[in-house]
């Protein structure tokens, strides 16, 4: 009986092991991904955006994604791209006066 509960807690060990390990590269990953910011020394972090561009996360800088039009059509749409797309098209607003 005893040998019984030593394989599944064995299995419970194991599976945790890997659920941490597993974990663990993700936060690799995703610290990997914070640290890219400083592939953008000229930018202010106010102006930093964390969007997603082909299915992969990436760094847009507000101020620079608005001249590049490919680019930001291609950015998956969300409030704040319907807001830079939608910039493009309107000089002005009612608001604005």
């Amino acid at each position: 009986m005893l040998g019984m509960a030593s394989i599944t807690q064995y299995k419970v060990l194991q599976t945790e092991i890997n659920k941490v390990k597993k974990e663990n590269k993700q936060l690799k990953e995703e610290l990997e991904f914070y640290k890219r910011i400083s592939e953008h020394p000229s930018a202010q972090v106010a102006n930093m955006y964390v969007k997603e561009l082909n299915g992969e996360k990436v760094w847009i800088n507000r101020n620079e994604i608005v001249n590049d039009k490919n680019t930001l059509f291609q950015l998956k749409k969300d409030n704040d791209v319907l807001e830079w797309i939608q910039s493009l098209t309107v000089r002005y607003k009612d608001n604005d006066w």
